[in-house]
């Protein structure tokens, strides 16, 4: 029986995968697109009843899987995640409720159906849009006195040239009458005759403004004074000025072209023309040009900054500089053109004070010690034991310059011997200060064949039976003296590194040795036996 079933299994399994992996479920002819097909007159498909939580939630399956359907029982999470009974399937991330085909969409007066998509509908009235348009227009004589607030009308508000004559109210005005603020409404009101182009007037605590629009200019007295509204100039004397103040003096008997009068600056030096770059300050104060007058007056001063490049003052002229002690002074490189010539010149002047250059002799312009840089004499450079770069005043003394010959007798005294020193210590030849070791001699008595020198070890005494080597390591300091005996009947010892002054040393049974450390893991045989 469990034979015939298996057999029954295979069969079904050939069957139901066949040579495309289809699977059909009540017909044997699957639509060639298909992976499943069921087919039946009086029966459904009946997907998978599960109890969603929420549709962010895979629960109560492992994870969200893109396609993946199900028919939801439950009634349950918080808005906007929460699911009712349905049919759902999950794009992945989230679980999405199939529509309801109960649901019925259906059009307004103010939203429109257009196809899938709600649309609002056309606006009319004051102010009117398109259909499913944003842009809204305020229909043409929409705004009227009603729907106008007091003192609403303001300039930001209205297009220019956009109020015309018919927009305005008459409110009773008369021919000849302007529209006139009283303090406290707007009203028509009879336009004043009397101005000042019609009669003399007094303008008392109050300022005035004359706008000249478009291509105006003012003119008084057939360019005596011409302001010039297009191009924002002043001109006296002329009616076409070409810059922002234009003066043309007729001459003969008339003048000065320009004349600045101070008479009540007398005792304070004031300007009586500044040009200056910048807002109002005292000189310099980025002046451009200046001239000055009353005590303590510098005269003209041409400037750019805080530099002054002219200044004339007292008879004397200076360049650079407000501080004028010559009758030239210059702060700075100068240029005369007319004293240029080939090479490395010098200026020189003749009986009567003219200037002139010369070629310096090739002797004179430099030496071993003075070199010529371009037109500057430097200081050639220091070498021997003490040293410095040409052009440079930082000295260095040369390593291993002060020699023996170059300090003089009695001049090392303890100050300017390494610190450290007490009363029981001695300078060694290393520079540094050791204490003497004690007088009485520690006796050290090696147990192994190989044997390592310590810094506290004085006497060393052997006796052992088989061959070995004693150490002295390279930390030990110079100066010490160890005395080493070898009293074995048999055994040798053997001494490293080589003493620099006997090479390889063997201590024979009954032979001892003295030696003396020299510093850098060097040592020395003094005495042996």
């Amino acid at each position: 029986m469990k034979k015939l079933d298996k057999r029954i299994l295979i069969l079904f399994l050939l069957i139901v995968t066949g040579a495309t992996a289809q699977i059909g479920v009540g017909t044997r002819e699957v639509d060639r697109d298909a992976m499943l097909e069921v087919k039946s007159d009086n029966k459904g498909l009946l997907l998978p009843r599960v109890a969603l939580s929420s549709i962010d939630s895979a629960s109560p399956l492992q994870a969200h899987v893109v396609g993946m359907a199900v028919y939801n029982t439950a009634t349950s999470g918080s808005a906007p995640n929460n699911v009712s009974p349905g049919y759902y399937y999950n794009d992945g991330s989230k679980w999405i409720k199939a529509a309801d085909a109960s649901l019925t969409y259906t059009s307004s007066t103010s939203n429109l159906l257009n196809g899938l998509s709600f649309e609002r509908a056309a606006l009319t009235g004051d102010v009117t849009a398109s259909q499913n348009s944003n842009a809204l227009t305020i229909a043409n004589g929409a705004v009227n006195t009603a729907k106008l607030a007091d003192n609403a009308i303001t300039s930001d508000k209205i297009v220019d040239s956009t109020i015309m004559g018919a927009d305005l109210n008459q409110m009773s005005a008369t021919n000849g009458q302007a529209l006139v603020w009283n303090g406290a409404s707007w009203g028509p009101s009879t336009v004043p005759t009397n101005n000042i182009y019609t009669q003399n007037g007094t303008i008392s605590n109050q300022n005035r403004t004359v706008d000249l629009i478009g291509t105006s200019t003012l003119n008084f007295d057939n360019n005596t004074l011409l302001i010039d509204g297009i191009n924002n100039r002043v001109g006296i004397g002329t009616s076409s000025p070409s810059a922002t103040l234009g003066v043309m003096a007729s001459g003969g008997s008339n003048g000065d072209g320009i004349r600045v009068s101070m008479p009540g600056f007398s005792s304070v030096a004031h300007a009586a023309l500044r040009v200056t770059n910048s807002s109002e300050g005292s000189w310099p104060g980025g002046g451009v040009l200046e001239l000055r007058t009353g005590a303590n007056a510098d005269g003209a001063k041409i400037a750019a900054g805080n530099n002054s490049y002219v200044n004339v003052g007292g008879g004397n002229f200076g360049i650079g500089t407000t501080s004028i002690s010559q009758k030239l002074t210059v702060s700075g490189g100068a240029l005369i053109s007319s004293l240029a010539g080939s090479g490395n010149r010098m200026v020189v002047a003749n009986d009567s004070g003219v200037l002139s250059t010369q070629a310096i002799p090739a002797a004179q312009v430099a030496s071993v010690s003075i070199a010529l840089n371009g037109n500057s004499f430097e200081r050639a450079a220091l070498t021997g034991d003490v040293t410095a770069a040409q052009n440079n005043n930082a000295l260095t003394i040369s390593d291993n310059a002060v020699t023996t010959t170059k300090i003089a007798n009695n001049a090392v005294t303890v100050a300017k011997l390494p610190t450290g020193a007490t009363a029981s210590t001695f300078l060694r030849g290393d520079g540094t200060w050791a204490t003497p070791a004690p007088p009485a001699l520690a006796i050290t008595v090696p147990t192994t064949d190989n044997y390592t020198v310590l810094e506290t070890d004085a006497v060393i005494h052997r006796n052992l039976t088989a061959n070995g080597t004693i150490t002295f390591p390279a930390s030990l300091p110079a100066g010490r003296v160890f005395y080493i005996a070898n009293t074995s009947p048999s055994s040798t010892w053997t001494i490293t590194p080589n003493p620099i002054n006997t090479g390889v040393i063997d201590v024979f049974p009954g032979y001892s040795h003295m030696v003396v450390t020299l510093g850098s893991g060097q040592i020395m045989v003094v005495s042996g036996n």
